[in-house]
């Protein structure tokens, strides 16, 4: 029997202009699913009208089910629907005299609608040429000597090609987030006549070094450690003689961070917060990177270097924190603590040694007691107090452990899991209980502000507060989830929040990423002529609240600025 082989995506399909519809549960997937289902049948009229007996259909589009897009009970008879851990996978060329795509997009990298290459978060490189999936697919017809009918997808798509295969332009690129599509109808024509042609030999895939470019630097980590090389700080090199072994070497790249991606998406899939978070993942920018220079990838400075930001924030922060406030003294004693070991060049440049000294010394006059009904904001700096004299060696001062204990339950259950849960986490050094809810995150479902905070701090505390390095393959789920929630942080305003994010973001090697920029520059364009950075002020915020908030905020902002500088 004459079989043709059929590969199906859903971003190249006529009428599916919004990313949106690519994703299960969303308002728009049925009706892209449907789009998709009448352009294979089409198809499959085609190839059966040029005189295939049989077409086989990989569906390559994973959209957050568990099972094939297209329609099965839709399709002619004669068409046998796949669904394979890998569409591309060889068994599929068995057998087969022609093969062809639709619904295929361009290249990770490009100006395409929802362009990406296998997932959303690298891009597969031979030589200086990006490869898209519809790349991978014709070289790895031509390792088979199966000739192609056609490509069917955008215009970018077209355009990167370069005349290597038959294409079928069905729609527009506006975007990587919008297209333009010819009528579904006359999309369905285009697809009927492409496959009555006669197919052509497809192109072989180019020779030289490929290359697999990540979005974040966690990403190739993890692809090393699963047995690739690493050329860059989110690039390895792809191994293996044929196309089909650098191919499935590829996959187990990509594989190996997978788990930890999905881990990162916020919901079920399905869910709006899932789709939000997948949508973000795919329209991350690919970060650059010079190859063979492992560890050196230039920092985007936001051009704090140049105008000497992070010395007019350390000088207003050293303002907003004088006096003998309890809240002031504990703020200003950690910030040079962590200072001091984030930012060394830069702590010794601004000769901070001597104001961090007096800050440590002024700890001692801090109280050590926690008498029920104290406010969560001083019993929290009385701890940041007794931690910083125990990080520097210093006598901590008697506490009653058993105060302490009975006041972090009662934080804990009249404030929110939040305080409680920090507060348990630092009471650990003096003798309390891990906190119960150590290893949870009860507040990611509900409350993604708080949830945000109770990240960054995971990072201070796996770091103790920014003085070591954070270990390879810690906090990578959190750092991807700090990397997807940056754009709506910025979107939002939120300059303190945003501050402490860059700042995880330097500490797990993603400075050069462009959510870190956006997150400097928000801190860069919320600071003030004395150099004071300000959040915009809340209505309930009392003016000891608002001062307390721009202290922390342009401690945060000093951190992340100085960081930048090393």
């Amino acid at each position: 029997m004459k079989t043709a082989l059929l590969v199906v995506d859903l971003e190249g399909v006529a009428g599916v202009d919004q990313l949106d519809s690519l994703l299960a549960g969303a308002p728009g997937y049925p009706a892209a699913c449907a789009l998709l289902t009448a352009e294979v049948a089409a198809a499959a009229r085609g190839f059966f009208s040029a005189g295939f007996d049989r077409v086989r259909v990989s569906d390559s589009h994973r959209s957050g089910s568990d099972g094939p897009n297209v329609v099965a009970a839709l399709l002619p008879e004669g068409v046998e629907l796949r669904y394979e851990a890998d569409a591309f996978t060889d068994s599929l060329f068995d057998g087969v005299s022609a093969a062809a795509c639709l619904g295929m997009h361009a290249a990770a990298g490009s100006r395409g609608f929802a362009a990406h290459t296998l997932t959303v978060h690298c891009a597969v490189e031979a030589g200086r040429r990006g490869l898209s999936e519809a790349d991978l697919f014709l070289g790895l017809c031509a390792a088979r000597k199966v000739p192609v009918a056609f490509v069917a997808g955008d215009d970018v798509l077209k355009a990167a090609l370069r005349g290597r295969a038959r294409t079928v332009v069905l729609k527009r690129s506006r975007s990587p987030s919008g297209a333009a599509s010819v009528r579904p109808e006359r999309a369905r024509e285009l697809l009927f006549q492409a496959a009555q042609r006669s197919p052509r030999p497809a192109p072989a895939l180019p020779a030289g070094v490929w290359r697999v470019r990540f979005k974040s630097r966690w990403q190739a980590v993890a692809a090393e450690r699963a047995g690739a090389v690493r050329v860059g700080e989110r690039t390895i090199r792809l191994e293996g003689g044929s196309p089909r072994e650098r191919y499935q070497h590829a996959l187990r790249a990509v594989e190996a961070s997978e788990a930890v991606l999905g881990q990162a998406l916020r919901g079920a899939p399905g869910e709006s917060d899932f789709r939000e978070d997948a949508v973000a993942a795919l329209l991350r920018p690919m970060p650059r990177e010079r190859l063979g220079l492992r560890g050196t990838a230039a920092r985007n400075p936001a051009k704090a270097r140049r105008s000497g930001l992070a010395r007019r924030a350390l000088a207003a922060f050293l303002d907003l924190t004088l006096g003998p406030l309890e809240s002031n003294r504990a703020l200003r004693a950690l910030t040079l603590h962590m200072l001091e070991a984030h930012a060394p060049r830069f702590f010794r440049a601004a000769r901070a040694g001597a104001p961090l000294r007096a800050a440590v010394a002024a700890l001692a006059y801090v109280p050590t007691a926690f008498p029920a009904g104290l406010d969560p904001d001083v019993g929290m700096a009385r701890l940041d107090a007794l931690y910083v004299r125990r990080e520097r060696g210093l006598p901590a001062g008697r506490v009653n452990r058993a105060e302490l204990a009975r006041y972090v339950v009662w934080v804990g259950a009249t404030y929110g899991p939040l305080p409680g849960w920090l507060l348990a986490e630092l009471a650990c050094a003096f003798g309390g209980k891990a906190p119960a809810l150590r290893g949870t995150r009860p507040l990611r479902p509900s409350h993604r502000v708080e949830d945000l905070y109770w990240t960054t701090h995971l990072f201070l505390l796996e770091t103790r507060y920014l003085r070591r390095p954070l270990a390879e393959g810690r906090l990578e789920r959190e750092t991807e989830e700090l990397l997807l929630a940056t754009p709506w942080v910025v979107e939002q305003g939120l300059v303190d929040l945003a501050a402490e994010v860059a700042f995880c973001l330097q500490v797990a090697g993603e400075a050069s990423s462009a959510e870190h920029g956006a997150a400097l520059a928000l801190v860069v364009r919320s600071q003030g002529h004395g150099g004071a950075i300000v959040e915009p002020r809340k209505s309930e915020w009392t003016a000891e609240v608002s001062a307390r908030q721009e202290a922390h905020c342009t401690a945060a902002g000093l951190l992340a600025l100085a960081g930048v500088e090393g």
